[in-house]
């Protein structure tokens, strides 16, 4: 490990591998009357997905994801 100066920190930095495929299950609550539907928040996650991703080696292509939303 070497350390990192992002944001003044000088500690090490540690990330995380996961083995391909992996996967995470969740659940988000969606208020009425505020415009977004279901439909919405598919649409939000599959470009976040593909356009934005997670992680912070996100801007060199990584944590891209795809996903299934559905209502419980």
């Amino acid at each position: 490990l070497t350390p990192s100066s992002i944001k003044g920190s000088k500690g090490p930095r540690t990330r995380p591998r996961f083995d391909i495929p992996w996967s995470v299950e969740f659940t988000i609550a969606v208020v009425d009357g505020l415009g977004i539907g279901l439909s919405e928040v598919e649409k939000l996650f599959a470009a976040f997905g593909m356009m934005r991703g997670l992680g912070d080696a996100k801007k060199i292509g990584f944590g891209r994801f795809t996903s299934k939303v559905t209502r419980s």
